[in-house]
């Protein structure tokens, strides 16, 4: 039997594209704005911003539990994530890049295996589905 987990957010804005708003979600409270490529002032966080932090916070805390439960042993993880939007009349979100670091002694195969299985276990990932392309680029270091 699941359990269904309730998540709230409360945002307001005020203006057009060059307009300011708040979102409060969690631990976040954060000024908004648009991008200036897509007509915006890109002052403050944007969605774009907080949807690459959300997929790529969720990714990379997958990609530790699944180490843990596997039994692999890690000194760090990291990530860079990139976010490939194309500017235009409908603005459409093409790409994204997550560059995971992993310090660690295991077998290569087994640290690339436990990548991408944590972006198909990731929870943010799974609600995008197929959408947008998703790229995951792993660079393993030893300790």
């Amino acid at each position: 039997m699941s359990t269904i987990v309730s998540t709230f957010a409360t945002a307001s804005w005020r203006g057009a594209f060059d307009g300011a708003g708040q979102v409060q979600s969690g631990g976040i409270n954060s000024r908004i704005t648009l991008p200036a490529e897509l007509g915006g002032r890109g002052q403050d966080a944007t969605p774009e911003d907080l949807f690459l932090a959300a997929l790529g916070s969720c990714y990379l805390i997958t990609l530790g539990i699944i180490l843990e439960k596997s039994k692999t042993p890690y000194e760090a993880l990291h990530l860079d994530a990139e976010l490939r939007t194309e500017a235009g009349a409908l603005a459409t979100i093409k790409e994204a890049v997550l560059r995971p670091r992993i310090v660690s002694a295991a077998e290569r195969s087994v640290l690339e295996g436990a990548c991408q299985k944590a972006e198909a276990f990731c929870l943010v990932s799974r609600a995008v589905g197929t959408n947008i392309k998703k790229t995951v680029v792993p660079t393993i270091l030893a300790p």
